[in-house]
């Protein structure tokens, strides 16, 4: 089946801001890896990128449906932080800005404990298991625990983390990110030095666990932000 067979229908909207409007694209393709990028532009130049990189390409009619809703939410959460971080962008080139990026109390290295207490504010976060980014747990007792809980996951444990890929460096860091694993059950999160399982057991209806957890670690702009 070809891979551009269904593809999701894009959103452009225009944001009106005292400090002046800014152009919103938000589109799907999947070359050369399937991926949801938002552009933000002014006056046609691009000034930030938001990608969210999908596990595979939209490839049957529903799943079309469901990109397209997705396509819908990240559009308008970009519109909402953009509207909300309204400060002159006109001034200068895009080059010689400083971007837009996390929070700078997000921006900082979090320690272990920092970023494990900023997770466990999430409602409904149970077990997290640390691992490096080669797939080493970190002790044998949380591999036990792990591998008991989800053993399916574990037999297939390095491909997973493949999702996010190597960067290149002389030490083995991943691309950031957050995977949906098994709904409401459980994630993947990497922070670019190591990765995290995060077990998870609803107490509320209506907790977005991939946003939720990906805030707690990254900040509004979430790991996906890229400088053009």
């Amino acid at each position: 089946m070809a891979t551009n067979r269904y593809i999701p229908t894009g959103r452009t909207s225009l944001v009106k801001r005292e400090s002046g409007p800014l152009q919103l694209q938000t589109e799907y393709t999947y070359r050369p890896y399937p991926r949801i990028t938002t552009t933000i532009l002014d006056s046609g130049q691009v000034l930030h990128k938001i990608e969210k990189r999908l596990p595979s390409v939209v490839d049957s009619a529903e799943e079309l449906v469901r990109m397209e809703e997705v396509i819908r939410q990240q559009h308008t959460e970009v519109e909402k932080i953009v509207q909300e971080q309204d400060t002159p962008q006109t001034a200068t080139s895009p080059r010689d800005q400083t971007p837009v990026t996390t929070p700078p109390e997000r921006e900082a290295a979090q320690s272990p404990n920092d970023l494990n207490q900023l997770l466990r504010e999430v409602p409904g976060v149970g077990h997290i298991y640390r691992l490096g980014n080669d797939g080493t747990f970190h002790g044998q007792a949380t591999a036990h625990q792990f591998k008991k809980a989800f053993a399916a996951i574990f037999k297939g444990l390095h491909d997973l983390l493949t999702l996010f890929d190597e960067l290149p460096g002389p030490r083995l860091r991943r691309r950031r990110g957050v995977y949906e694993v098994e709904r409401n059950q459980l994630y993947l999160i990497s922070t670019g030095d190591e990765c995290l399982f995060v077990a998870v057991n609803r107490t509320d209806p209506d907790t977005d666990y991939e946003k939720a957890l990906k805030e707690a670690a990254f900040g509004r702009w979430g790991p996906d932000f890229i400088e053009p």
